[in-house]
């Protein structure tokens, strides 16, 4: 019996190995960013710290996108310009010590600024803020990035911090 049990779980661990072969191939992305891209969806997932005199609160949160139809995404060349414009119905869900809450709301959007492309990262830059994206697919027709947000605000004044850290996911597809 010791034997026939020692030769299944033989038989089991050589079977769960797999070889490299199976392995997916890498995503494309050496696509040409340029171009006009529609917005198809949009979520986000992080959570908010917020410590007053050493007490710390932490806020879970997620939100997605939805009614997408006027949200496009401009990226021109010569030069380097970069305009994201129209709305969206955003659903935000933030958990808080057990209990979660849920609001919705239209969000209007209106960006300008320029952008700089290093393989698989672009860096925007917009009148006030600077940052980075990361594109997971580019093909001709399908654009797919995230962003990483860390932001941190200290009030001295009532020894508040505030720090939020989240991933933005974005598909968009290319239109004329």
């Amino acid at each position: 019996m010791k034997k026939i049990f020692t030769l299944l779980l033989l038989a089991a661990v050589i079977g769960s190995c797999s070889s490299d072969d199976d392995a997916a191939p890498p995503a494309e992305r050496t696509g040409d960013l340029t171009g006009n891209w529609q917005v198809a969806s949009y979520l986000i997932n992080g959570d908010t710290t917020i410590e007053v005199f050493d007490e710390v609160t932490v806020q879970e949160f997620s939100g997605i996108g939805a009614d997408f139809n006027s949200y496009n995404l401009i990226f021109s060349e010569s030069p380097n310009n970069y305009n994201a414009s129209g709305t969206y119905i955003f659903t935000l869900t933030t958990t808080q010590d057990g209990e979660t809450f849920v609001q919705g709301s239209q969000v209007n959007i209106s960006q300008n600024g320029t952008w700089t492309r290093n393989n698989n990262r672009v860096t925007i830059e917009e009148s006030t803020e600077t940052y980075d994206i990361v594109i997971n697919l580019l093909t001709d027709t399908r654009l797919e990035f995230t962003r990483q947000i860390s932001e941190q605000t200290v009030n001295p004044n009532n020894s508040t911090t505030i720090t939020t850290t989240a991933v933005e996911e974005f598909i968009c597809f290319r239109f004329n």
